[in-house]
């Protein structure tokens, strides 16, 4: 506390009122180190989460907001982006996952890279949060997840979830798109139907279905009016994910207790994130004990602030994790970057090399 107390009075009494937008973004990504690996109730890691929330919640979109608050806004985001898919991308190849287990690495809003012994799944990377010029994505950081992914996984087509730049990418070398719907990339007029590596899930699987070597079941839903929207357990190399986009239909998220028990569930933590847990929990054979959830969706810098869903309603609302009486597998918020191993090694003792 010491340490933050400085930190923020030497911020304020600078003159420069624009840099502490990205002073506090880089003090946040350093103190990360102090709790990594640990679960949301380390105090450390709650601190710096809400932190985060007040440079990421600069309202960009106000008219009362400066030109040099929003470019100092925008260059300190894209460089924290930056290091972010640097990062993951540094790890992702370095990383020698082990028969049994997988690698966790998260982007950015519901983006994951899950790395298995043999398969190596992308979920739902997105160009945001800036388009154009402003975009943190350069056409290497596509063609170096193309080359890392074996399989990308869509859970809808909204923008925040849709690359398709990396869908391009992939198709050119080979590698499978799983879809929840025909798309179409309105900038180029391109399409993405079934077929040519390209397959579409807009029906129900609750059997499982194999493809290049990953398991899925999938159960469709929607976001809002008629989005669609897949929830979907993907099992690879042996673990079992569950990813449930941003489903709007809950009722279909308990499809999944005719299935095998998740490992690790990702879910939007302000849709209604205790249904696909519970449904989860009543799987036979779920074990709350080994199983980790991971929130998601936090800070989606393209909404409007009252609706860019901060770290501190992730933790305090009561829809959310602060849902009293609610008992929830072990909670992992990973910032922007981080991974986790699974399954989770105990605090203590010593990780594997």
């Amino acid at each position: 506390m010491e340490e933050v107390a400085e930190f923020a009075d030497r911020i304020a009494s600078e003159s420069n009122t624009t840099n502490w937008i990205g002073e506090t973004i880089c003090f946040c990504e350093n103190r990360f180190n102090l709790s990594a690996g640990k679960d949301h109730t380390d105090p450390e890691r709650r601190r710096t989460l809400r932190m985060l929330d007040y440079p990421l919640h600069v309202d960009n979109y106000a008219p009362t907001t400066t030109k040099d608050e929003i470019a100092a806004y925008q260059s300190a985001v894209i460089a924290y982006l930056r290091r972010s898919i640097a990062r993951v991308l540094r790890e992702v190849k370095a990383a020698k996952v082990s028969p049994g287990s997988l690698q966790v690495w998260h982007i950015y809003n519901m983006a994951y890279v899950l790395k298995g012994a043999r398969k190596t799944v992308l979920v739902d990377l997105t160009t945001n949060p800036f388009y154009g010029e402003l975009t943190p994505w350069t056409d290497a950081d596509w063609q170096a997840f193309a080359e890392l992914g074996d399989l990308l996984v869509i859970t809808h087509p909204h923008g925040d979830h849709t690359s398709f730049p990396l869908m391009r990418r992939m198709r050119a070398l080979g590698k499978t798109l799983v879809l929840p719907c025909k798309m179409r990339d309105r900038s180029t007029g391109e399409s993405f139907s079934a077929g040519d590596k390209v397959v579409i899930l807009d029906r129900d699987h609750a059997e499982p279905l194999s493809i290049d070597g990953v398991k899925f079941w999938n159960f469709m839903g929607n976001q809002g009016k008629g989005v669609p929207c897949n929830t979907y357990l993907i099992e690879i190399d042996g673990v079992r994910v569950v990813d449930n986009g941003d489903n709007s239909l809950k009722e279909r998220e308990w499809n999944l207790v005719k299935c095998p028990p998740a490992d690790i569930i990702i879910s939007s933590t302000w849709s209604r994130v205790t249904n696909i847990v519970a449904a989860c929990k009543a799987t036979p054979g779920f074990k709350k004990d080994r199983a980790v959830f991971l929130p998601s969706h936090e800070n989606e810098l393209m909404h409007t602030v009252d609706h860019r869903e901060s770290y501190r309603e992730m933790y305090e609302d009561k829809r959310r994790l602060g849902c009293p009486g609610f008992e929830w597998p072990h909670i992992k918020p990973l910032a922007w970057g981080e991974s986790l191993t699974f399954p989770l090694v105990p605090q203590g003792a010593n990780p594997k090399p």
